[in-house]
């Protein structure tokens, strides 16, 4: 090996110089400069790094067949971009445990990463295999047709879906569902909760997805290009609707599967979300109102249960006999401000208008079907408004938008709920 070529490598690999080559800048910082005497010890040290990278001879093995199967996918024009991003982040994967000074800990991340290269390797070879079950012996570049009904036959042979769809209906993006299902560990896709995808050309679905008795369903999402904005620790992160939907229905099937909120829910970390009846709201109201106002002795107690338990219902209710009006509109004012907006009729999860009522925030998820969450756990686990209309919203918006951007949940998420989650 020459000096030069030594220099080269250093400089690249390990961040330093040889002494007597120019100072050399990198991220802004100058490199460290060593003598030609250490350089035997840097090589070792070099050395010993890879041959913890790929202590186990069948990583270097998966990462040869991965290689392969991306290569055969590109032949076929089939799109490769997720596959490599998901690549990428199990090569960073193998990197980061390889400095692990801890051998059990080390060892164990490096089984987790192979693990992951071989679901990858797997995942590809499914798509490839499809595409011989369809296209036969057929030459010629695939129109999109053709590509459509290969990840739809994937989508059923990898991961046992049946599928169905409208009939004329295209806007299906069956290549990015398989790219989503292929994105997250494969324990969290092949289960009992998750066994079907349907379609629905039905135009108030546009643009949404729901998720119910082991089916995803979808709507028309048209080109697949619209974008929504989320938030993890203060950073903006911007999402491809279609993409974090689909891993947004994924997200509520497992967590259907595992019971996750059920059995963690309640804690702070994953919003400590308790179940509620308008008839607990409506006493927590009333400690809220009365903390707040005060009023003549006319207007008791029961009077303003009374209203806010209606108005919960969705009735607006009427002045009371003998009570003076400016106390009544204290009353209207506070059911307008704080209890019309916890009803589902207002979408509170859209409108970001959570009141504190005690230290909690209280919400009707679907018709008659009350939640309250803590307040306080909003800003630390939240990544955008939607998550907070019921538990399950919480996890799945979480769930979703760190396996799309490969982000961390945010830092108070429990470690229960967050090893469900994209860790790095």
């Amino acid at each position: 090996m020459s000096a030069d070529i030594k220099r080269a490598w250093l400089a690249e690999v390990l961040g330093v110089e040889l002494d007597g080559a120019e100072p050399a800048q990198k991220g802004g910082a100058q490199r460290q400069k060593i003598g030609l005497d250490t350089l035997g010890e840097a090589l070792q040290s070099a050395t010993e790094f890879v041959s913890r990278l790929f202590s186990a001879p069948e990583v270097a093995e998966v990462q040869k067949q991965l290689r392969g199967e991306v290569d055969t996918l590109e032949k076929l024009g089939l799109g490769t971009d997720r596959l490599k991003f998901d690549w990428a982040d199990q090569e960073q994967a193998l990197v980061d445990a390889a400095k692990l000074t801890d051998a059990s800990k080390r060892d164990a991340a490096i089984k987790r990463a192979r693990k992951r290269l071989e679901q990858l390797r797997d995942h590809a070879q499914a798509l490839a295999k499809a595409t011989k079950k369809v296209m036969g012996d057929a030459k010629g570049t695939l129109d999109d047709a053709q590509k459509s009904t290969i990840y739809q036959k994937a989508l059923k042979e990898r991961y046992g879906l049946k599928i169905e769809v409208p009939k004329g209906m295209s806007n299906t993006h069956f290549d990015r569902v398989f790219d989503m299902m292929g994105t997250v560990p494969r324990d969290q896709t092949k289960h009992r909760k998750l066994k079907k995808l349907s379609y629905t050309d039905d135009k108030s679905w546009k643009g949404s997805g729901a998720y119910g008795g082991a089916e995803i369903l979808m709507g028309d999402f048209g080109h697949a290009k619209g974008m929504e904005n989320y938030e993890v620790d203060g950073k903006k992160v911007p999402a491809n609707s279609f993409d974090v939907t689909t891993l947004h229905e994924m997200g509520h099937a497992l967590d259907d599967a595992k019971k996750i909120m059920a059995k963690h829910g309640a804690k702070s970390g994953c919003g400590g979300w308790q179940r509620e009846s308008v008839a607990s709201i409506a006493d927590a109201m009333l400690a809220h109102f009365k903390k707040a106002n005060s009023v003549g002795e006319a207007l008791t107690d029961d009077m303003v249960l009374g209203a806010i338990r209606e108005e919960l219902g969705g009735t607006v209710p009427a002045m009371p006999n003998g009570v003076a009006p400016s106390d009544w509109k204290l009353v209207i004012d506070y059911l307008k401000l704080v209890t019309a907006r916890s009803r589902g009729s207002y979408s509170p999860w859209f409108e970001n208008t959570a009141v504190d009522v005690g230290g909690r925030a209280y919400v009707e998820s679907y018709d008659n079907e009350w939640w309250s969450y803590e307040h306080a756990s909003r800003a630390p686990t939240g990544v955008n408004n939607y998550q907070w209309r019921s538990p399950a919203e919480w996890f799945a918006e979480v769930y979703a938008i760190t396996w799309l951007k490969k982000v961390k949940p945010p830092a108070a998420v429990d470690a229960s709920v967050a090893a469900f989650m994209w860790q790095g």
